[in-house]
């Protein structure tokens, strides 16, 4: 019964961000999103997210037709959910949702098929391991299957892996920290990829949640979640191989479900949106893998049994306390950040004011907001930037200052508040927190040339000549490199 609610939650949920992509697909999406990529971003903000989540959706659905007892018209309603998930997937062109189906779906299939004949089901896994082996080499552009399953997207993200990989290789123990994967991105990527993709761009996630966990927390944690990881696998196949004739179906559903999601966590982020999935599937296999192993207390045990009543009625009571008093915190921390969320985007309709009328009545509007507890150090810098562009000089930097305090690796701080004391040429405090935003990017070649322009202006030439000659070594065919020659004298 209750393993039915997570079917019917997530085929119910599928069937509404379906509903949404296929408006979004036909041009008739009611929200005017800022979306630089395909239309297809259901609710989760980009269409790999979109085609990520759309698969565990695709993988209940397909399992309800096999597994549930569903009356025949509701079976026919998963299969139009289905298709209409499949399509949907297709037009957001995000292949990391179809190989996530593949994966699981295959995965079901062959339990499926074991269970109606043990022979060609053994014969099944193995082509399901081979299709998988070959799919994989594919995707790493080996074998027969490169052409179809190969993404210049995988060729960038294996740029964000290894810049994780050396993050824990430098910080085993505890990581960089908690979410702090793009502050130190730019110290640990490759000198390849600027020159690939500018030296501009750069990335706030491993896009491989594993890397992710050990890069930013080190390798206990790591551990920790490969064993989570490892026990839920270990459940999943407990209560497959326990369970018998529909059952067994039902939590192969659920289990495929879940290998799905883990599945796109190979090449993705943890959203939010998609990660909350993850985790009620992988609770809900190991909840229902347990179903038959707590014994029933015998006659003669009456008075343990009374005592488990007891504490059963003792955690009823205290669980919906604890979760009210859990809520009512989280709703606090959430309402905090939708005021600065919010705020942000009403400071954002007001141009930076030109007359002292302006400023003043700016000035007050813009203190609300900087007052706002726990805001997100981007606008914390944005604030910063308006007040010194409204004539607030001194609070503004003041402000920039607070971030970099907090965060030295804040290399967006350091850029603001070198490009300010560049504006007001004193280029004599530029040019250290330009320093210090090479050290956390040693292959940022902008920087590096503005850097050199600085040390030239404090008639520093030796240093300009030596940033230039770097400059050119390491790019030689960008346009900093020729700005460099031009204007540095490499």
């Amino acid at each position: 019964k209750n393993i039915s609610y997570v079917y019917i939650a997530g085929i119910s949920v599928g069937a509404l961000m379906t509903l949404y992509g296929v408006l979004q697909h036909f041009g008739h999406d009611f929200v005017k999103w800022n979306n630089p990529y395909n239309s297809i971003i259901s609710t989760v903000g980009n269409p790999d997210f979109a085609a990520g989540i759309l698969a565990v959706f695709l993988v209940l659905a397909f399992a309800s037709i096999f597994a549930t007892n569903w009356k025949l018209w509701i079976k026919g309603g998963s299969a139009v959910v289905a298709t209409l998930i499949l399509l949907v997937i297709y037009w957001s062109q995000a292949r990391q949702g179809l190989l996530s189906f593949g994966v699981a779906g295959g995965l079901f299939l062959v339990i499926w098929i074991w269970q109606w004949n043990r022979r060609i089901g053994q014969a099944s896994l193995l082509g399901y391991f081979i299709v998988f082996a070959l799919g994989l080499l594919g995707i790493f552009q080996v074998g027969p299957l490169t052409h179809a399953l190969y993404k210049p997207s995988v060729t960038v993200r294996g740029f964000y892996w290894r810049a994780g990989l050396e993050m824990f290789k430098a910080h085993p123990w505890f990581g960089v920290g908690v979410d702090r994967y793009g502050s130190y991105f730019r110290q640990y990527r490759e000198a390849q990829y600027p020159l690939n993709y500018g030296y501009d761009i750069t990335s706030t996630a491993a896009h491989n949640v594993i890397i992710e966990i050990f890069a930013t927390c080190g390798v206990f944690v790591g551990i920790a979640y490969l064993g989570t990881l490892s026990f839920v696998v270990y459940r999943g196949i407990v209560g497959i191989k326990n369970a018998q004739g529909k059952a067994r179906l039902l939590i192969a559903g659920v289990f495929c479900a879940w290998i799905a999601y883990e599945a796109q966590s190979i090449v993705s982020i943890d959203n939010l949106g998609i990660a909350i999935w993850g985790w009620v599937l992988a609770g809900a296999v190991v909840g229902v893998s347990l179903k038959e192993i707590a014994p029933l207390a015998a006659p003669e045990e009456k008075g343990r049994k009374v005592r488990t009543v007891q504490r059963q009625s003792s955690v009823a009571i205290a669980a919906p306390i604890i979760s009210a008093v859990v809520s009512l915190a989280m709703l606090f921390v959430v309402i905090t950040q939708y005021r600065g969320e919010s705020q942000m985007f009403n400071l954002s309709r007001y141009a930076i004011p030109k007359t002292q009328t302006d400023r003043d009545y700016y000035h007050q509007i813009i203190a609300k907001v900087n007052g706002i507890p726990w805001m997100n150090p981007m606008y914390t810098l944005q604030i910063g930037s308006n007040l010194a562009q409204a004539g607030f000089v001194d609070e503004g930097f003041a402000t920039i200052e607070k971030v970099i305090k907090e965060d030295p690796q804040s290399y967006a701080g350091l850029g603001l508040e070198a490009g300010f004391y560049e504006q007001l040429h004193k280029f004599d405090k530029a040019a250290p927190l330009r320093e210090r935003m090479a050290l956390l990017d040693p292959w940022g070649a902008q920087n590096l040339l503005t850097l050199g322009q600085d040390y030239l202006q404090l008639g520093q030439k030796d240093k300009a000549l030596a940033l230039g000659k770097r400059i050119v070594a390491m790019a030689p065919l960008t346009q900093q490199a020729k700005d460099a020659k031009a204007q540095l004298g490499a």
